[in-house]
């Protein structure tokens, strides 16, 4: 099953807080040489080498399922795996819905963080000397849920900071350290008996010697997901409601505390992937659906896109304009640079350039190079050695998983050749397979933009209201009421007709005048 990553494709609908997802697939090494990404498929774990210029596939991972990787250190990574959790909890005693790994990512060597518990969250400091944990426990008859930290070489020293019998996660550090944000269940005597859930976002303070716990932001039938902190006094979250209107996005919310209340900082936000603030903390990439100006092509409806917001100035910019949609950003350590996933199968995950604009395409074998060939000889404007690269992939890999994808391409090319290829386009357009495709290249062919024959009596493009295509064209008049418009396009061998009819019915049996 193909799954696309249009905002209802991947069925963001909000989950219980016991399994709610935390979509974290990006993770660079802390000196921005390395990329780990994982297959949304299979979840299995890569790292594209970005001075080389290849994939490898992380050893000793068979049989496991990935729901996040994030780097350790520059030789290590922690691995969360099974993160989808009953609305029951499990206990260390019983089957683990999730666990946390810590992976040697050279050898393959892994072993639990901690032993034996079933994590719910974690963190990892900004010195990347600190492993933060949230999971669940059994002590005798009881359970509980436990924040705890321990040194990132030595996980058995851990520290209990926090514990408490409701469910917690997403947990994110301070730049100091010494700071947490969590989100957590409210307690049942909080919770109303007409609403059914409610949800905190908590701030966990803590030294050497001590640690408290204070509620900040609380919610009613929302879920506030995915805290991230934006400077030291200040941090964001998403909104998601257990029923979504429309798309399943929800409100990105701005905390000050010095204001100690929240304020609506964008609309139509995926909150699941969670906001990446730059290193300087003012500048946010938020996953976002909404229209993007001067698109190359009409979607059947808004994409998810990466979306740039000021936090001084509140000036928005959409820095995507992805036929399959972008999601996932994440910012570079050092560099002006967001390494992001679009959408579809198999994975594709491109690294942006804010400054210049240019994409640096990451594949992991020699029929995505490419694809990514195709796309980058598509950007520099290279329509031959394009064409090239898409008839290699599709000799070579006939029923590549980029087929759809490349047929795409390959009819905007027809479609924007200074030549008119509009008969081509059509032929191409036989061979696209992905009815959404489909959906989203069929108005091109009928925009007044297309090329134009120089030599064509009359203009190329000619529309017909219900009416005009009756008094032109020998409709049977018992079906004419359901024609609600006709578009005709001619190149200088064929005649090509679009025809909008709201019916059941078919078109048989009418006839057209030369």
């Amino acid at each position: 099953m193909v799954r696309k990553i249009s905002i209802v494709a991947i069925a963001l609908s909000a989950l219980p807080l016991t399994g709610c997802w935390e979509f974290n697939l990006l993770s660079w090494s802390p000196d921005g040489r390395y990329l780990l990404f994982m297959d949304w498929g299979d979840r299995v774990v890569w790292r594209w080498d970005t001075v080389k210029q290849r994939s490898e596939k992380i050893k000793g991972l068979d049989g496991l399922t990935i729901d996040r990787a994030a780097y350790l250190s520059e030789g290590e990574a922690l691995l969360f795996g099974n993160q989808m959790y009953p609305t029951e909890f499990h206990m260390a005693d019983s089957p683990r819905p999730g666990g946390l790994m810590k992976l040697n990512l050279v050898d393959g060597y892994r072993h639990d963080v901690p032993p034996g518990a079933n994590t719910m969250g974690f963190a990892i400091s900004p010195d990347r000397k600190r492993i933060l944990t949230i999971g669940a426990e059994r002590h005798g008859e009881d359970q509980r849920v436990v924040v705890a930290i321990a040194p990132a070489n030595d996980v058995n020293k851990r520290r209990i900071l926090a514990e408490f019998p409701e469910d917690a996660q997403m947990p994110q550090f301070d730049r100091t350290g010494r700071r947490v944000l969590f989100m957590k269940s409210l307690p049942d005597d909080e919770v109303p008996e007409d609403v059914e859930y409610g949800a905190e976002i908590v701030l966990l303070e803590f030294d050497s010697d001590s640690a408290s716990t204070k509620s900040i932001v609380k919610t009613l039938g929302e879920y506030p997901i995915n805290p991230q902190w934006v400077g030291d006094d200040a941090f964001v979250y998403a909104i998601h409601g257990e029923e979504e209107e429309h798309d399943g996005t929800g409100l990105l919310m701005l905390y000050s505390f010095d204001r100690g209340e929240p304020e609506v900082l964008h609309e139509r936000t995926v909150g699941y992937f969670p906001a990446s603030v730059d290193s300087d903390g003012n500048t946010l990439i938020v996953s976002s659906v909404g229209e993007v100006p001067d698109r190359l092509v009409d979607t059947p409806g808004p994409l998810v896109q990466l979306l740039k917001i000021d936090l001084k100035s509140r000036e928005k910019a959409w820095i995507t304009d992805e036929p399959f949609g972008a999601y996932a950003g994440k910012f570079h350590p050092t560099r002006h640079q967001v390494a992001y996933v679009t959408g579809g199968e198999p994975l594709s995950v491109r690294i942006l350039d804010l400054d210049t604009g240019k994409r640096q395409l990451v594949w992991r074998n020699d029929e995505e190079r490419l694809f990514t060939s195709l796309e980058r000889f598509i950007e520099t404007g290279d329509t031959g050695l394009a064409m090239a690269s898409y008839d290699e992939l599709l000799h070579r890999y006939p029923e590549s998983g980029f087929r759809s994808r490349a047929v795409y391409h390959r009819m905007i090319m027809h479609l924007e050749s200074p030549v008119d290829e509009f008969d081509d386009a059509v032929s191409v357009l036989a061979e696209l397979d992905d009815d959404e495709l489909r959906s989203i290249v069929r108005p091109r062919l009928w925009e007044e933009s297309s090329t134009e024959i120089p030599d064509a009596q009359e203009d190329l493009l000619r529309r017909y209201t219900t009416e005009a295509s009756a008094a032109e064209f020998e409709f049977d008049t018992d079906r004419t009421r359901d024609l609600t418009g006709m578009v005709i396009r001619s190149t200088s061998e064929k005649l090509y007709l679009k025809i909008d009819f709201n019916s059941a019915y078919d078109l048989g049996g009418s006839v057209f005048s030369e």
